[in-house]
């Protein structure tokens, strides 16, 4: 007897999550098809890209492989997590650059540039 027969509260309790809210759900669908579709891609045309498994293995990969001379620009600094991951590597001129929308009382946005040197 399988805890899975019709008979069980599993598959009752299966039944009722799984195909009442996944079922019919096609954003489930499309995401696994994006998927498959993305993976295919990567393994036809990408056969020789580096996988990093967090940002900053990356970020320490492209430091260690990007000319020695010059400097480091980010752009698009959030909250300086990069930069500062950056800037803590051996020493090298690193700046950050962000831009910052605000909005005006007249409800204009309007974009203010904020530098940042490490």
């Amino acid at each position: 007897m399988s805890i899975f027969d019709n008979r069980g509260i599993l598959c009752h309790i299966y039944k009722k999550l799984l195909h009442k809210y996944y079922s019919n759900d096609l954003w489930i669908d499309l995401k696994i098809n994006a998927k498959k579709e993305t993976v295919d891609y990567i393994l036809n045309n990408m056969g020789r890209a580096i996988v990093s498994k967090d940002r900053y293995s990356l970020l320490k990969y492209a430091f260690q492989h990007a000319d020695k001379e010059g400097l480091i620009l980010e752009f698009g600094v959030e909250k300086g997590a990069s930069i500062n991951y950056l800037a803590s590597l051996p020493s090298r001129p690193s700046t950050g650059s962000i831009l910052l929308k605000a909005s005006r009382p007249t409800g204009k946005a309007r974009w203010k540039q904020k530098e940042h040197s490490i």
